[in-house]
């Protein structure tokens, strides 16, 4: 059986071997994701010290052609002979070198979420709420709040009205347009002083008929040298300025939201699967920023290394179609 997955419970429960491509390259690891993390390390140095050892006889035999080359007019039949025997050299040492350092293709945006303002100490409070969609009960009395800098994960089976869930909040927060599919009664209150950034997991975007530039203008107003300084920093080419967010991959659509949530500085961050369309060490990074975000998240997620990672608590959906709150034992 061979699987391709970003489910890292999936590689560590399931398969006793892990192929990767990297840098062009097939590399194969006996065991599973555990034993890949500490091989993959080992040998990423011991390609990275070989590729700098090759770096650095390549600039040394540069260095003896150039000074061979200095007296040229003069040159001699071993003299010659030399040239081309360097020459050879070289190019023995190039082919055995990748075209950039192993891993620097690697790329994740690599940045700080933070808040810097005034909050409460609650960012959500629910009471006795029961949710219906499209006429039929999903929750029932749900009861639990989120705390300023707690980061909450809400689990449930497909379909259960996790994503409902988040999007009911944000209309009551005045995001988003009524849901109109789903109600709900009970209490639900935000916090005034919530400032709210959403992800969404259907990357949604606002403004898809503006350019990368243009929507980076548009929301953020930044200074026009900064333009560029922040597509670079979200991992898009300089060329990419003027491609227009409808035609963005899933990944890069992905990028964009994640710069408004690093940009925006709010203090409740409401994601729903913010790691589709992300490779695993993109995930990695982010896990990494919400672990150090000093805010609260609610956020929904199939990927359980990152529950794990990131949740202090979780809602989970217990038997009778009742949500409990627990504590999440990392």
């Amino acid at each position: 059986m061979r699987v391709i997955s970003h489910d890292r419970s999936l590689l560590t429960n399931v398969c006793n071997r892990i192929w990767e491509i990297e840098d062009r390259q097939l590399f194969k690891y006996k065991g599973n994701w555990d034993v890949y993390k500490v091989e993959h390390h080992k040998l990423l140095l011991n390609r990275i010290s070989q590729f700098q050892k090759n770096r650095k006889e390549k600039e040394r035999l540069e260095d003896l052609l150039f000074r061979i080359k200095i007296g040229k007019a003069n040159i001699t039949k071993s003299k010659s002979k030399d040239l081309h025997s360097v020459r050879s050299r070289i190019a023995r040492v190039e082919s055995r070198m990748p075209d950039a350092q192993p891993g620097s293709g690697r790329k994740a945006v690599q940045a700080k979420i933070s808040y810097d303002g005034q909050y409460s100490d609650f960012m959500l409070r629910v009471k006795d709420f029961t949710l219906m969609i499209n006429g039929e009960t999903k929750v029932e009395n749900l009861n639990f709040h989120i705390e300023y800098g707690q980061k909450i994960a809400i689990s449930a089976a497909n379909g259960a009205g996790k994503s409902t869930f988040l999007k009911l909040v944000l209309h009551k927060a005045g995001l988003i347009p009524e849901i109109t599919y789903a109600d709900y009664t009970g209490e639900m209150k935000i916090s005034p002083s919530a400032q709210i950034g959403y992800f969404d997991q259907d990357l949604q975007l606002s403004d898809t008929n503006l350019s990368i530039g243009d929507y980076i203008r548009k929301k953020y107003n930044p200074p026009e040298n900064h333009v560029y300084g922040l597509l670079r920093k979200y991992l898009f080419e300089k060329s990419q300025i003027s491609t227009f967010v409808a035609d963005l991959s899933g990944g890069e659509k992905n990028r964009l939201q994640l710069m408004d949530l690093i940009e925006g500085n709010y203090n409740f961050l409401i994601l729903d699967e913010p790691t589709n369309h992300l490779d695993l060490h993109a995930v990695q990074a982010l896990e990494e920023m919400l672990r150090e975000y000093n805010g609260s998240i609610l956020f929904v997620s199939h990927d359980a290394h990152f529950v794990d990672a990131v949740a202090d608590e979780v809602v989970q959906l217990q038997e009778l179609q009742h949500f409990a709150i627990m504590q999440y034992i990392n």
